[in-house]
């Protein structure tokens, strides 16, 4: 057995089985959901992007700098984007003003709920 191995032949049976061994279960992954996706009922949002609507997914308010993410990205009062101009940032709900001179309110997603931060860190 030595000698066999010493010129090579049993190194590469010996390779082929460990990667067999090593992949074998690779066909049996399961695709595990997000636990921090909103349920299906509470998507609404697909609808207003659909409609053309920024969406707005956090708030963030802060006396020094409040900032919000719409459409996936961070937002400040005062900054332009798609058509828009963000005017105000409540609570639950952002006021954006268009190019036009109109204005749009967009809130959070209805099951989204205001939870005030405790200046106490942990």
């Amino acid at each position: 057995m030595f000698e066999s191995a010493a010129n090579g032949k049993v190194w590469p049976a010996l390779w082929a089985l460990v990667f067999s061994i090593a992949f074998a279960g690779r066909g049996n992954a399961q695709v595990l959901a997000d636990p921090l996706r909103p349920p299906a009922s509470a998507m609404v949002a697909s609808d207003s992007a659909a409609a053309g609507m920024p969406v707005l997914s956090m708030i963030v308010l802060r006396a020094d700098r409040s900032h919000v993410v719409l459409d996936g990205t961070v937002r400040r009062v005062g900054e332009r984007f798609g058509g828009y101009r963000l005017a105000q940032i409540g609570p639950t709900q952002v006021t954006l003003v268009g190019d036009d001179g109109q204005s749009l309110s967009v809130s959070l997603l209805p099951l989204a709920a205001v939870k005030p931060l405790s200046d106490k860190k942990p």
